[in-house]
């Protein structure tokens, strides 16, 4: 059975379509729904038809598709970049561009901290005040999230962060939705076996397993207390700790302190030092600050809030016993407690420790699928036997040949497998993140916006009033605002003809 594309581009069907490929993707793969078209560009006839930024939606139906309103509608897009290229009567146009996830990688999120809410409260919240052109599916997940912290990191970075934390997927269907649900909740009813299945390819690999995590967030304060007995000889008392906010009590009574190293004599009156990288409170004594040790059996009570940081270590034995230690480091300032840090050595732990199985099957026919969907895998000979795995891409061939021969789909099973590209993204947001470390989720930030824009108002009539300014402005003159050949006292003068109306003819 052949089957046939239909492709709209601003609203405008063009039939001259050479060759193409479309990937619907789950935005959990740090990839966004594609699309790449050739069409036949004859004398340059589509160079200022098919300009960037125009929505690009695709069709494809086992019929001449005569009503796109009935046909099975696989992706809408938006152009980002075009190519020319051949030669003479040969010349073709070439389409790239992604689907509206774009929109969601192209704009970030102000600084924003949220905590203990319902993660599709958060995401209802963030679509709200950033994003235009997409629509939020909001389903109920049920799973709050203790704290999180987002400084400019794109929307989509900030879902797949959502996801990653609560076992989630999301993507954005041919329709501009957006949904975000758990994993393997929807199936497609699709069996794939070897009635339907040209070929197949599966992947295993432990090399992204990790069973020992460290999770190592910002430094916070916390109240602390010390005492000591005096001697009435040591003026100098080590602290377990390099002291924030300190008060020093000698027998109940508050010691005047000062900054250790500051000055070479301390001021008058200061009781103590604080020495805050020697870890010490030194107390003084001289001709100037007087003698101020502490008296033998005096009590010294000092407080001050210490600098502990958020650390937090999980580990799983039983992955460990299998595949031996695989450990993770994750170093991020913009977990801000202990909560946090938990929900985040949580998460890795179920996400990584076990192998990831990635599969590769191309099907016979056209099944109208979308990534996040489940189907049914039985190839024996391949030691899978009535499997459920998640469709986590489709890749649609839209050459000629492809199309008449059904030789259209292919499927991404189960995990995707990291690659060079993943990797450079991981060490891209590790970098935002550093530098976002400075960034005040509570400053009040200034905005400036510019805009070239036509106001039009609905008014019943106009008047305009103009007042004519002569050939001058001379100093000297002895009377304001009347100008002239003159002496006198020095005063800036101007002169002015009488204000002229002009108004429409339906003022009133």
């Amino acid at each position: 059975m052949a089957y046939y594309t239909y492709i709209t581009i601003d609203g405008i069907h063009y039939p001259e379509l050479v060759s193409g490929e479309v990937i619907s993707s789950v935005g959990e793969n740090n990839t966004s729904s594609n699309f790449n078209l050739t069409f036949e560009n004859h004398n340059g006839r589509y160079n200022d038809l098919f300009t960037l930024n125009k929505e690009v939606v695709i069709y494809i139906d086992n019929n001449p598709i005569t009503n796109p309103a009935t046909a099975n509608k696989i992706l809408t897009g938006i152009i980002e970049r075009r190519q020319l290229s051949g030669s003479e009567n040969n010349q073709m146009i070439t389409l790239q561009g992604r689907d509206y996830t774009a929109y969601l990688q192209d704009v970030t999120v102000k600084p924003e901290v949220y905590n203990n809410e319902l993660v599709e409260d958060i995401i209802e919240d963030i679509f709200i005040k950033y994003v235009d052109g997409v629509t939020y599916n909001k389903v109920p997940i049920g799973i709050s999230i203790t704290r999180i912290v987002f400084k400019h990191s794109s929307i989509f970075d900030s879902l797949k962060r959502l996801a990653d934390l609560t076992g989630c997927i999301f993507w954005i269907d041919a329709d501009k939705v957006c949904h975000f649900a758990f994993e393997k909740t929807v199936s497609s009813g699709e069996v794939f076996d070897n009635s339907n299945i040209i070929k197949a390819k599966w992947k295993k690999t432990d090399r992204e397993i990790y069973n020992q995590v460290w999770v190592y967030g910002d430094r916070y304060l916390d109240g602390y207390e010390e005492t000591f007995i005096g001697n009435g000889v040591g003026s100098v008392f080590g602290l377990e700790y390099s002291p924030h906010s300190t008060f020093v009590k000698v027998n109940g009574s508050l010691s005047k302190g000062g900054i250790f190293g500051q000055n070479i004599v301390p001021a008058s009156g200061t009781q103590h030092l604080i020495d805050f990288f020697g870890k010490k409170i030194v107390f003084t004594s001289g001709t100037q600050a007087g003698n101020n040790i502490p008296a033998s059996g005096a009590t010294i009570t000092i407080q001050y809030d210490r600098e502990l940081p958020i650390v937090r270590f999980g580990r799983d034995n039983d992955s460990v016993l299998r595949y031996g230690v695989k450990e993770k480091v994750i170093i991020d300032k913009g977990i801000k407690s202990i909560d946090e840090a938990e929900d985040t050595l949580a998460t890795e732990l179920t996400l990584g420790t076990s192998d990831k199985l990635e599969g590769t099957i191309d099907v016979q026919g056209v099944y109208y699928l979308t990534a996040s969907q489940t189907c049914i895998i039985n190839l024996p000979n391949d030691g899978i036997n009535n499997k459920e795995y998640s469709m986590i891409e489709i890749s649609y061939n839209l050459n000629p040949i492809a199309l008449q021969t059904e030789n259209i789909i292919t499927i991404k099973l189960n995990k995707r497998l990291k690659t060079l590209t993943d990797e450079l993204k991981n060490l891209m947001l590790d970098v935002k993140k550093l530098q976002g470390d400075s960034i005040s989720e509570t400053s009040i930030i200034t905005r400036y916006e510019f805009s070239i824009n036509q106001q039009e108002l609905a008014v019943s009539g106009w008047k305009v009033t103009t007042r004519a300014i002569n050939d001058g402005f001379i100093i000297g003159h002895t009377h304001n605002s009347i100008i002239g050949s003159f002496t006198g006292n020095p005063i800036i003068g101007d002169q002015r003809s009488a204000a002229v109306i002009q108004a429409s003819g339906g003022y009133t």
